[in-house]
């Protein structure tokens, strides 16, 4: 290549490094914003009252108050049995919906029957409809029938969700057909496609659908707050609550009950970031 052709080719390869860096500084910048609320909820789980409303603002404490952690069992004697409340409600709910979203996203992407379409759009159109329009209905219908202070009442009503089902529906739209194909010739009923061909090739996408479950249950506090009554019946989210009253708050065990129930959204993120990029990349690509 000639000097000429060098040098018309520098100022297009820098200015691409340029956009790059910029965009890299941008991102990053973004990230350590985000970042800010986590590190000052660490920060205040550690501090003492006095310092929570210092001001100044400080950011590392003087001494760090790991007592704050430990008091929480010792004050909270439900608070063991919150975690393992929330372990339970979300995992089942996980599990469920994996099973009931992957089966009607089958029907909904692979077989042909009248109206399949049509009940699709329709389920899908109940994404529009907010939670706190059905939460009522939801509860006249579980005290009719004795679930309201149970945990049924917030596992049943998860086992199956038009998000999921969308998501599900739109993967499996992208595995190719002739695999089924092959595999009616080998004499395997849709039972066994699904089985052994459908699930095997949708990992990526079942462990997004876990982790977003896992996340927006773990996370939830409205439903428990309206549907149960007794402390050792609660979730996380909702004992949390529990260090709040009429006249104060106390902000450093409050942070450090956070802090503990974060703990598990950052694992279970941690361990399926490489699948949630593969399947948010690959779902969503037909309709």
């Amino acid at each position: 290549m000639s000097s000429a052709n060098l040098d018309s080719a520098q100022p297009g390869h820098s200015g691409k490094r340029a956009r790059r860096l910029v965009a890299y500084l941008t991102l990053s910048f973004v990230a350590l914003v985000s970042l800010l609320p986590l590190a000052w909820m660490l920060s205040t789980s550690l501090k003492s009252r006095d310092e929570v409303f210092a001001y100044p603002p400080q950011w590392i404490p003087e001494v760090l108050r790991w007592d704050n952690y430990s008091s929480l069992w010792t004050d909270f004697p439900y608070f063991n049995l919150w975690i393992v409340n929330s372990f339970k409600i979300v995992g089942l709910i996980v599990i469920g919906q994996l099973i009931v979203c992957s089966m009607s996203a089958y029907a909904f992407a692979r077989l042909n029957f009248p109206g399949r379409d049509l009940i699709f759009y329709l389920y899908l159109g109940s994404m529009l409809v907010p939670d706190m329009v059905n939460i009522i209905p939801t509860y006249i219908i579980f005290s009719k029938i004795g679930w309201i202070d149970t945990h049924q009442a917030l596992i049943v009503p998860g086992l199956a969700s038009a998000i999921g089902i969308f998501m599900l529906r739109q993967f499996f739209l992208t595995i190719p057909h002739e695999l089924e194909d092959a595999a009616r010739v080998d004499g395997a009923g849709y039972w066994r496609i699904y089985r052994d061909i459908i699930i095997p090739l949708s990992g990526p996408a079942l462990a997004t659908l876990a982790v977003f479950l896992f996340i927006w249950n773990w996370s939830d506090f409205f439903s428990p707050l309206v549907l149960m009554n007794s402390p050792p019946n609660f979730t996380i989210t909702l004992g949390m609550a529990f260090l709040n009253d009429s006249r104060s708050t106390d902000w450093e065990r409050l942070m450090a009950g956070n802090v503990i129930s974060l703990i598990p959204l950052i694992l279970v993120y941690m361990l399926a970031q490489k699948r949630i990029v593969e399947g948010i990349a690959t779902t969503g690509l037909k309709g």
